[in-house]
């Protein structure tokens, strides 16, 4: 079996020391992954309820949440062979060329430690 843990990447706890502390000790027991997830924004006045929460608001933890692949790269500078990925990319917000050159070079650049999780939303 292989477990992975997700960075401390959104949130109050979201900060590069963070970060870079949970993907050390992460990696130091032994954990095979580091993951994040993709937010673009927090809905001031949502048109559609939170179906994960009895208020229909999303979690606050989602007013602070640091891009997907630079809080990897942070990650993958502080490590050396703990796996680096993305839950799931919401692809209608990234253009596709781009996000290939940017996951190319990311992998490189960690040793091919990268798995892309992308999807059409949440």
């Amino acid at each position: 079996m292989k477990l992975g843990y997700f960075l401390p990447q959104m949130g109050k706890a979201a900060n590069a020391e963070n970060i870079k502390k949970v993907a050390q000790e992460a990696e130091k027991q032994g954990f095979d992954s580091l993951w994040v997830t993709d937010r673009l924004l927090f809905p001031v006045k949502p048109k559609t309820p939170y179906a994960a929460s009895p208020d229909g608001m999303l979690p606050d933890a989602y007013k602070i949440v640091y891009e997907p692949l630079d809080a990897l790269t942070w990650a993958a500078a502080h490590t050396s062979k703990i796996r680096i990925g993305t839950s799931v990319l919401d692809m209608p917000f990234y253009n596709a060329i781009l996000l290939g050159k940017r996951a190319a070079s990311i992998d490189a650049l960690s040793g091919g430690r990268l798995e892309l999780g992308m999807g059409l939303g949440w």
